[in-house]
């Protein structure tokens, strides 16, 4: 069968070539361990491939003759052509002449050996090409080819993309055609180094380095993200912590006592339904309006009161009703009602205490009444002194006039 195998200056064809050649060489001495096929012989021109110019080589390889010819080698022989494009001035292989370079005349090669590479198989031969670009090879050879092999090295790593076709491709670089390829990551295998000789492969040039378009584009995205941090400190973080240091204390203040500090924006309040707003004004405790839930937390400026008064003496004719300080009516229990009626208002530790005159004591304040229609004389006081106090028990409010009216 005959291979290609392409790629530019220190990408690792070669290498790949010599570990082609290795795996084909052991798998002969296996079969002719097996018995299964003859023992082949492995020619090529690559440099210090062989014991004659480095003892290091694969002792099993050979190196091939002058007359650079493949039909002149044995049967089953293995040839691997380095730099197959030479047109014998190629520095390091002047003594091989002309091999395989493309003339871009059309038709059929007049060089017998590639005239010949159309039965190649009879003979059991295998060749091997080794170019940099397809299209430095005969066009007649490039037809004959079974698989081509292109190898892509990125960043002068151990390791190369290595692309294979069924039939040569003059553009490997093609994406429609490297869509088509058989594709790996072919790790370069160090122990080979040594078996040959290789001008730029080993070289300190091809060690690992990131590309200059790499470097701009790492700084571009660097760059960004110092600009993002640099609006994020200078321009929002002072804004955000300004709206914290506010925001804190109203949260502060809001739980302790219900209210939001002066400046602070209330929180938003959800609009109440009609079953929830009826729920905040029913007591906890049906004797103590006060007790409803929408005077929780609230600065309340009226101060409610209770007064009710009952009639009849049985149960069935007992009627009470309840007013508040305001005069509107207060539903509660017939039983409450009447208690409050007959024993007076509950205890309620929000009322302050009544103020107490200058005069008559601790029993209650004095009053001047005057009796209508008559004024005062000139010099004289006119009038009757009259002590005011509580009554004991009391659920109706009543004014001065009312008490000593008879009403």
């Amino acid at each position: 069968m005959m291979y290609l195998i392409s790629g530019q200056p220190g990408n690792g064809k070669t290498l790949r070539a010599m570990a082609m050649l290795l795996e084909f060489h052991e798998q002969n001495m296996q079969q002719a361990k097996e018995g299964k096929a003859e023992i082949r012989r492995f020619f090529t021109n690559v440099a210090g491939a062989t014991t004659e110019e480095n003892p290091d080589a694969f002792p099993w390889l050979e190196k091939l003759p002058e007359h650079n010819d493949w039909t002149k080698l044995p049967d089953g022989a293995f040839v691997l052509y380095d730099e197959a494009h030479s047109d014998g001035n190629t520095q390091g292989l002047e003594r091989y002449g002309r091999l395989f370079p493309s003339t871009g005349k059309p038709g059929e090669s007049d060089d017998p050996r590639i005239r010949s590479m159309s039965t190649h198989r009879h003979r059991g031969v295998d060749l091997v090409f080794v170019t940099q670009w397809p299209s430095k090879i005969h066009h007649q050879v490039r037809t004959l080819i079974g698989a081509h092999v292109h190898m892509n090295r990125a960043f002068g790593m151990e390791r190369a993309g290595v692309l294979t076709w069924g039939r040569v491709q003059p553009d490997p670089y093609d994406e429609r055609v490297r869509e088509k390829a058989e594709e790996e990551i072919w790790s370069y295998p160090k122990d080979l180094y040594k078996r040959y000789r290789s001008a730029t492969l080993h070289t300190a040039s091809h060690k690992f380095k990131v590309p200059a378009r790499v470097w701009k584009g790492l700084s571009m995205v660097i760059a960004f993200i110092l600009a993002l941090w640099l609006v994020w400190i200078f321009a929002v973080k002072p804004g955000v912590d300004k709206r914290s240091k506010v925001s804190e204390p109203a949260t502060a203040a809001t739980a302790a006592g219900g209210l939001a500090p002066f400046g602070a924006a209330p929180p938003a309040a959800q609009p109440l339904t009609p079953d929830e707003y009826a729920q905040q004004l029913r007591p906890r405790i049906p004797a103590q309006p006060w007790s409803a839930p929408i005077f929780d937390g609230r600065s309340v400026v009226a101060k409610p009161e209770l007064y009710c008064m009952s009639s009849g003496t049985t149960a069935q004719d007992t009627t009470c009703t309840c007013v508040t300080e305001q005069g509107t009516k207060h539903h509660i229990r017939l039983d409450l009602c009447v208690l409050i009626a007959r024993e007076g208002p509950q205890y309620n530790p929000y009322r302050e205490p009544a103020q107490q005159g200058s005069q008559g004591g601790e029993g209650g304040s004095l009053a001047v009444v005057t009796p209508p229609g008559a004024g005062p004389a000139a010099g004289a006081s006119v009038g009757t002194v009259i002590r005011v106090a509580e009554r004991p028990v009391s659920s109706f409010p009543e004014s001065v006039q009312n008490r000593y009216s008879g009403n």
